[in-house]
């Protein structure tokens, strides 16, 4: 039986996740650029040579999206969701940025796009944006619940699970959950409308 030895990932060892990750990237940290870099490029780089573009411009979009992040860090504006990545985030951006460009080169080229990616126009930047403004928002309110609140409501409306399976899970009776349910969701109101 050979013994292969798995080589450690440098960023995984001093940014184990995102959070670490960001907090890098607030005190400047060179390595926390370059571990961002490391997670993201590769995709970015695919997308941009996939859709008539090429290894400089995958760069050049990289650098803006990567400086866009920084400064939406630094400035605050990011805020950490559970269920998205870094990575994910530098993607978005780093793609309606290639977007805007072959938009601003239409007239000049005829481009065509793979048909796996749609070209987003103005309204629908605008719509993504609030949309992420609106998340960012409720997320926020979500994080001022407690703990309890939380878990019931994510077992209900993400984790799709029944009143009886909550109860079962929570070792409340299906009225009791129900009720915790319906005083959770009127918390999240009274948080919204203050």
């Amino acid at each position: 039986m050979a013994l292969r030895l798995l080589k450690k990932d440098p960023c995984k060892a001093q940014y184990p996740d995102d959070t670490a990750l960001i907090q890098g990237i607030m005190k400047n940290e060179s390595k926390a650029l370059n571990c961002l870099y490391m997670q993201s490029f590769g995709k970015i780089r695919q997308f941009i040579t996939q859709n008539n573009g090429s290894e400089q411009d995958a760069e050049d979009v990289f650098q803006d999206a990567v400086l866009a992040v920084w400064n939406n860090i630094k400035n605050g504006k990011y805020e950490k969701q559970s269920n998205v990545k870094l990575s994910t985030y530098v993607f978005q951006i780093s793609k309606y940025r290639w977007f805007e460009q072959l938009k601003s080169a239409k007239n000049k080229y005829n481009t065509r796009l793979s048909p796996d990616y749609d070209v987003v126009d103005e309204q629908d930047l605008e719509k993504v944006s609030e949309e992420a403004e609106r998340l960012n928002y409720l997320t926020s309110l979500f994080g001022k619940l407690g703990d309890k609140c939380q878990t019931i409501l994510k077992m209900y409306y993400h984790e799709k699970m029944k009143m009886e399976e909550i109860a079962n899970k929570l070792d409340y009776t299906a009225k009791t959950a129900k009720n915790e349910k319906y005083r959770c969701m009127q918390r999240l109101k009274a948080l919204h409308r203050a």
